[in-house]
């Protein structure tokens, strides 16, 4: 594939089971050389899964083989709830797959909708520990330099009595 292009491959959840969806995927990845990977929703994933408790075993051997084969992938799932610094995930063990996860939260202020990002883990790095705005722009994507608005649209927000959605990915 060219540098920039990308390609979609939805499957349906109930389709197939989760050795096939690995399956196929491989192979297309294979087919064009892909180098990054984006899988949007990991509850289509458990969804797909026979018997639920083999879906994290069947998560620790795709994350295996895609390193193997040097794939960046990025799985978007949301969180059931949050209770400080821990996440109450759809899948468990999932977190200690991952090398990194972010939390993104929306939260309305003044009926105007904001987002939040925050680097919840870093294996192996230093991270920002703030929450940071983020805007989706015509340009893409673009995050606060600093946690300022970010500590304002929170404290503007708790000071109404509101209630932080948190999405990790």
């Amino acid at each position: 594939a060219n540098r920039g292009s990308f390609f979609q491959l939805w499957q349906p959840p109930y389709a197939f089971g989760l050795d096939a969806l690995a399956g196929r995927l491989l192979r297309r990845i294979g087919d064009i050389g892909a180098k990054r990977l984006v899988i949007d929703g990991l509850d289509g994933l458990r969804q797909a899964a026979t018997h639920p408790d083999r879906t994290i075993r069947f998560l620790t051997a795709l994350s295996n083989e895609l390193r193997a084969r040097n794939v960046t992938t990025l799985i978007t799932d949301e969180t059931l709830k949050m209770n400080g610094p821990e996440i109450d995930m759809r899948v468990a063990g999932t977190s200690a797959l991952a090398d990194g996860l972010l939390m993104l939260e929306y939260v309305t202020v003044a009926s105007e909708l904001r987002r939040l990002i925050s680097v919840i883990k870093g294996r192996g790095t230093a991270h920002a520990l703030q929450s940071r705005e983020f805007l989706l722009t015509p340009k893409g994507l673009e995050i606060s330099p600093d946690a300022t608005t970010a500590r304002e649209i929170l404290s503007a927000f708790e000071s109404a009595g509101g209630r932080v959605n948190r999405v990790p990915h």
